[in-house]
């Protein structure tokens, strides 16, 4: 940080690491500070986690010489956890490990019947609330069995009596919520469901089947999704180039035997070269591709990281479009019939055709000539931040506007936003201080830019399709959801 300024979040740390040293040179036991996880990221600005956010409170604890007693990024969003000294006398690393009680339904209270109770009672319950099984309990720590479907319907076919729920349960199935995610899940594969129960032995939740169904569903679409992309890329650059060429797009220094070596970013770094893309005949637009392309690869990243928050419903629309797109590609190349021309436009959708583009994208006629195709759109933009909606000249001067409203909502936003890991294409910055580092090689289109705040610009000779990636950026840098709390419809 160049001006010396921290964001809030740092400011904080600092002043909790300051009161923890202030008390151990008092000689006094220095006071932990403790909240939640969702209290945690709140401090930092964020709603939800990823790997950038993850990393960027990880690197002030470490800065400030703290540490937190578990691993935030994994814990579950409203677990307590507690900020401590990072002594090298006491090292006690945070534990990596997946828990069951990480799951949002090993967290909510379930739904339970006394060993007393009328059997009518739990049946009522049963099928108001759709479940197979009740846990019997008499308080929420005392477990007595567990009454399902299954074993009323056993004892009933032995005319057993069942008046009250004791004479219909079944012993209950009840592990700690420290049990290792993949020994909770074999657990429930046998059983069909584990009640969690917390350090002070309560029952905090119920995971069944029908829980860890949803969970991989969440996880494993995009995983699938994700993995069709990387076939389909594979298929589409194979043969077409020399090894040479592959290993310079690798970025890396061992040795690339062919396409199957090539990571998203090979991939993309490979294509954005002009004459490479050509080689492809495609008639699909180069910069919209790879801007997709870039969008896939950072949601592959939380895919890969298990982001315990999961995918919100923009990443998960995005990849199941940009999978579409390319399975309709393959199969119309494969046909010997090429791509229809024209650019591709993210979020819209086109009913199938002769004529028409994949699912999820939209063609339009290529531009004349001498026109550029990336065109920025002329007329009103559709704004709404956090539901407040107003409606912009054209895309230039939202993403202006959205961007001052981040930052008046938080004076650190920008400097967060410079600091971001994709906040500058190629050799320039998207925001600066000075229009040098906004153009750097460009001394003519220095005058191109707007102020934000606090001596900040933005730079203004840009594509549309850059402009939605720094909203996109804007929005996880403010902890919000693009599409939802950001919308922005150019």
């Amino acid at each position: 940080m160049g001006d010396g300024s921290m964001d809030e979040g740092y400011e904080w740390l600092k002043r909790i690491a300051d009161e923890m040293n202030g008390d151990l040179a008092r000689g006094a036991a220095p006071d932990p500070k403790r909240l939640t996880v969702r209290q945690l990221l709140q401090r930092f600005g964020y709603q939800k986690r990823g790997d950038w956010i993850n990393n960027h409170i990880r690197n002030g604890l470490e800065k400030f010489r703290l540490r937190t007693d578990q691993d935030f990024a994994i814990a579950w969003l409203d677990s307590p956890v507690v900020i401590e000294l990072d002594s090298p006398r006491t090292p006690r690393p945070s534990d990596p490990t997946r828990r069951v009680g990480a799951l949002d339904a090993a967290n909510r209270k379930p739904v339970s019947v006394s060993p007393d109770s009328v059997l009518n009672e739990a049946t009522t319950k049963m099928r108001m609330n759709g479940y197979s099984r009740l846990p019997v309990m008499r308080n929420e720590r005392d477990v007595s069995g567990m009454v399902t479907w299954e074993s009323i319907g056993a004892r009933m076919a032995l005319d057993v009596e069942c008046a009250h729920v004791r004479d219909c349960m079944e012993p209950a199935e009840v592990i700690p919520g420290d049990t290792r995610l993949f020994d909770a899940i074999r657990k429930v594969s046998e059983h069909g469901y584990v009640l969690v129960r917390n350090g002070d032995r309560i029952v905090t939740g119920i995971v069944t089947a029908t829980d860890l169904s949803g969970l991989f569903r969440q996880l494993a679409g995009p995983f699938l999704f994700i993995g069709e992309i990387e076939g389909h890329l594979r298929n589409l650059i194979h043969g077409k180039f020399t090894i040479e060429q592959l290993q310079a797009a690798s970025g890396e220094e061992r040795e690339i035997e062919g396409s199957a070596d090539l990571t998203f970013g090979g991939y993309r770094r490979l294509l954005e070269n002009k004459a490479n893309w050509e080689r492809l005949k495609l008639g699909i637009d180069r910069r919209e591709f790879i801007a997709r392309l870039d969008s896939v690869r950072r949601i592959r990243n939380e895919v890969m990281h298990f982001n315990p928050d999961g995918l919100d419903e923009d990443q998960r629309r995005e990849v199941r479009n940009v999978a579409r797109f390319f399975d309709q590609l393959a199969r119309m190349t494969a046909g010997g019939r090429p791509a229809e021309p024209g650019a591709v436009r993210a979020g819209t959708s086109a009913a199938p055709g002769r004529n028409s583009a994949p699912p999820g994208v939209e063609t339009r006629p290529a531009p004349p000539r001498g026109s550029a195709s990336s065109k920025p759109r002329r007329g009103p933009v559709r704004v709404v931040i956090l539901g407040k909606e107003r409606e912009s000249r054209n895309a230039m001067e939202a993403t202006v506007h959205v961007l001052r409203e981040l930052a008046e909502r938080d004076s650190h936003f920008l400097e967060r936003f410079s600091r971001h890991k994709h906040a500058k294409g190629g050799r320039r910055r998207y925001i600066a201080r000075t229009p040098e580092e906004l153009y750097p090689h460009r001394e003519d289109f220095r005058e191109q830019s707007a102020e934000l705040s606090d001596g900040w610009l933005v730079a203004t000779n840009m594509s549309n399709d850059v402009k939605s990636k720094i909203l996109r950026m804007a929005a996880e840098v403010a902890g919000l959801t693009f599409g939802k709390d950001v919308v922005v419809e150019f």
